[in-house]
């Protein structure tokens, strides 16, 4: 490994304990009201593992549409990340 590598992979390691110990993006997520109803209906229609947004256009086209438009404008808009259900380890998918 060369030093430039080398020194690279610590500032990498130190940051990642620095965020770790004091907490940084600890107040990035905000509670979802009504958290178990909608984890119930979530569970209820079992969305595969992967990134999401909502509304989302079928085609690039239809970006443009007024019915587009209007869901756009109606919300809400999000982004969702599943994962596969049991335990988070967000640790072990970092190192591998």
């Amino acid at each position: 490994m060369d030093a430039d590598a080398f020194i690279s992979d610590g500032v990498f390691v130190l940051s990642l304990a620095i965020h770790m110990v004091f907490g940084y993006h600890a107040s990035d997520y905000k509670l979802l009201p009504e958290e178990d109803r909608i984890l119930e209906f979530l569970r209820s229609i079992d969305i595969p593992p992967g990134d999401y947004m909502a509304p989302f256009p079928k085609t690039r086209d239809e970006w443009k549409t007024p019915e587009f438009q209007k869901k756009m404008e109606g919300g809400p808009i999000f982004f969702m990340t599943m994962f596969t259900r049991g335990k988070t380890r967000m640790g072990e998918n970092m190192v591998l």
